[in-house]
């Protein structure tokens, strides 16, 4: 096996971001009251992450955090 060979197939990954939406609000979620049927096929055919954490409380570094790999006080200019 060549050092420039991948070691896993490449594969395509969606990431989905919704705001004010509890975690078990979603239609894959047993109990939910919601109804996400797009959501849920994907969640079906995919892999869904289940345990995780937050770099902060509040929407925009959080998510800024999780597309630039830096933590909250690092993105703040």
């Amino acid at each position: 096996v060549s050092a420039l060979e991948p070691l896993l197939p490449l594969c395509d990954l969606v990431l989905v971001m919704t705001d004010q939406q509890r975690h078990d609000h979603a239609g894959w979620v047993p109990g939910s009251p919601a109804a996400t049927p797009h959501l849920t096929e994907l969640a079906r055919s995919g892999v869904v992450f289940e345990h995780s954490y937050s770099a902060s409380t509040t929407c925009v570094p959080a998510r800024t955090s999780l597309l630039t790999g830096l933590l909250d006080h690092r993105t703040r200019r």
